[in-house]
């Protein structure tokens, strides 16, 4: 809304003088200050939004309910592990985690999910989180069902007649969903392969 806009701009001219243009429409677009630039906080920034996201997709691949709260174990280099100890309180809260332990020689817990994270190694044990022989049962099954979806593209794949006749696009769009439903079966077997003690 450009009234709101200019509303807004003719405010802050009142508080500062500096500010050119008569209108925001014509007024010089800001430029950056490099002196606000840190280089070394953006890359522990992004270290930090990649192990959450690392950390929610876990919880959403195990389906770990948003009510009970991990614990998260990091193995990472020394500088890793201070700076995952000095933010320990972010990844507490906007990663659903009860505590966050990192040292430079964790070992993995039995029946724990791992990640690889540039320089760490992340674990969350999944005991307590979820019941396990449930969650195995309900992995298997669906492990069943991408076998049955792998094998029904791949006989329609290997019908000569179909591969043929039917329009280039439709062969393909089948030749991807083989290949999506390969790709789900292999994070299923992952994701039952971190359950096993």
């Amino acid at each position: 809304m450009p009234f709101i806009s200019e509303e807004i701009w003719q405010n802050l001219k009142e508080l500062n003088s500096e500010l050119e243009g008569d209108y925001i429409t014509v007024a010089a677009f800001p430029q950056v200050d490099d002196s606000f630039l840190n280089d070394e906080i953006e890359a522990e920034f992004s270290f930090m939004q990649k192990m959450i996201g690392e950390l929610r997709s876990v919880r959403k691949e195990m389906n770990i309910p948003p009510s009970k709260k991990a614990q998260l174990l990091v193995r990472a280099t020394p500088e890793k592990v201070e700076l995952i100890r000095r933010y320990a309180h972010l990844f507490l809260q906007l990663g659903g985690l009860a505590e966050v332990v990192a040292s430079v020689d964790m070992e993995k817990p039995p029946a724990s999910v791992s990640v690889v994270l540039e320089e760490c190694e992340l674990y969350i044990p999944l005991k307590g989180l979820l019941d396990l022989d449930k969650e195995k049962q309900r992995l298997e099954k669906e492990i069943a069902n991408m076998d049955a979806e792998i094998g029904r593209v791949q006989k329609k794949l290997s019908n000569e007649k179909f591969v043929k006749k039917a329009p280039e696009n439709v062969v393909q769009a089948e030749r991807d969903k083989l290949t999506t439903y390969q790709e789900k079966k292999s994070k299923l077997e992952q994701s039952l392969k971190n359950l096993q003690i």
